[in-house]
């Protein structure tokens, strides 16, 4: 959970959070950019792990929108995962539902694709615990996992034998052979562009084709998955 409510509002969820995944710099390590929207807005500290209940996975297409200076800003497309977690409500011995819109824009495609590759194994209702890091020091990852199903696992360290117990993560729904190629222009080592727009409608289909029906399924009100207000 990233926060606590101080009292029911009476809307859908006692707390709405927008969740922006952000890559960093070359060397830094990714992260999730944390913004409380309701019932009032507040920047918080970032965070690298989410967990909770999977309502559904949604898409937000290109916008552009008008800023305070009267100018504009064009918006990527983004898909965004909407967790629902409860939390203790306090002064009371009760607890209340808080939402998180977890959003990854095409901006971040190689991380992107394989995390929405994974929520398309997983399915609403599920616990799933959403966490970025940079995996064998040069990949930066999003990875889904099931914090209700662990197993125990067995490395080294210190040039001896351990064990720890981890998530079960989820398995790509799609092998690499099924999606559309991604190619690179390159300049010698410098990749000038990404041309990657058949791979992202790729998963743009697959994932409307898989959880616009689950959400009509669930007894969520309308309020509860919509993105439009939401500061992406």
């Amino acid at each position: 959970m990233l926060g606590q409510n101080n009292g029911n509002s009476g809307n859908s969820y006692a707390e709405k959070y927008a969740i922006s995944f952000r890559r960093g710099a070359k060397d830094a390590k990714p992260f999730f950019k944390v913004k409380k929207y309701f019932p009032e807005a507040e920047e918080l500290n970032d965070t690298t792990k989410i967990i909770g209940t999977l309502k559904g996975v949604l898409f937000n297409p290109a916008k552009t929108i008008t800023k305070k200076d009267g100018g504009t800003a064009d918006i990527q497309p983004s898909f965004t995962a909407v967790v629902e977690d409860d939390i203790v409500i306090l002064g009371e011995d009760t607890t209340s539902k808080v939402v998180y819109y977890v959003s990854v824009d095409y901006g971040a495609g190689a991380q992107m694709r394989p995390f929405l590759n994974s929520l398309l194994s997983a399915e609403v209702g599920d616990r799933v615990e959403i966490s970025t890091y940079i995996a064998k020091k040069q990949y930066k990852v999003i990875s889904v996992t099931n914090p209700d199903k662990q197993k125990e696992i067995t490395f080294k360290k210190d040039w001896k034998d351990a064990t720890a117990i981890v998530n079960v993560g989820y398995d790509w729904a799609y092998n690499k052979d099924d999606i559309p190629e991604i190619e690179f222009v390159k300049d010698g080592d410098e990749i000038l562009k990404v041309k990657d727009a058949e791979a992202n409608e790729f998963f743009k289909q697959k994932i409307e084709e898989k959880f616009s029906k689950k959400e009509e399924a669930t007894e969520s009100s309308s309020d509860e998955i919509d993105v439009e207000n939401i500061p992406f």
